[in-house]
């Protein structure tokens, strides 16, 4: 039910803004009700600087993973469900 809820804001999400749908940015309140929070910097994957990448990659390490094409996975309804997806199957 929980999942069902999280998909269910994702899709409701501006495609305008990356946003980092991984289920460590959902939080229950204690009204029962699913809140999104995000920390991750704008366009993390836009950083030539090898030093702020590293610097990106130690705060933020989901932002390095297996899967390709980052942008349609920040800013796409669909490839933020597969982003969402991909880290609940490692978390389960």
């Amino acid at each position: 039910m929980l999942v069902n809820r999280c998909l269910d804001i994702i899709k409701l999400l501006p495609v305008t803004i990356p946003l980092d749908t991984n289920p460590g940015s959902f939080v229950l309140n204690p009204c029962n009700d699913i809140v999104f929070v995000d920390f991750t910097p704008v366009n993390p994957w836009r950083y030539n600087d090898t030093r702020q990448q590293k610097n990106h990659e130690a705060l933020f390490p989901s932002i390095v993973n297996e899967y390709s094409d980052k942008h349609t996975k920040y800013f796409t309804p669909e490839g933020r469900i597969a982003r969402f997806l991909y880290h609940l199957k490692n978390l389960i």
